[in-house]
């Protein structure tokens, strides 16, 4: 029964990042979150800290990684809700 418990936390890990992956390239390439709510942002983000406290301080090693990889999503997002930058950058060849 371990084995199964071990098998099964570590494909919610794979998911848990996979499931990140889309969202925060989606929000990269824009450059900006302001379909996102600020209201889940700072909620995910109290959640993930605390979870990630909480994983810490028993030692749990194995259901942190899904944590940290929500609390890096949502910063990342919540960046670019504070921050949007739009604007592209153009390269000139200078001659």
């Amino acid at each position: 029964m371990d084995k199964f418990f071990f098998v099964l936390v570590n494909v919610g890990n794979i998911l848990s990042v996979i499931y990140n992956i889309p969202q925060m390239w989606h929000t990269y390439k824009m450059k900006k979150a302001t379909d996102i709510s600020i209201h889940f942002l700072w909620m995910r983000l109290t959640s993930s800290i605390i979870w990630v406290s909480y994983c810490l301080y028993y030692s749990m090693w194995d259901v942190l990684v899904s944590w940290a990889m929500s609390l890096v999503s949502t910063v990342m997002i919540m960046y670019y809700k504070i921050y949007p930058g739009n604007e592209m950058i153009e390269l000139r060849e200078v001659t």
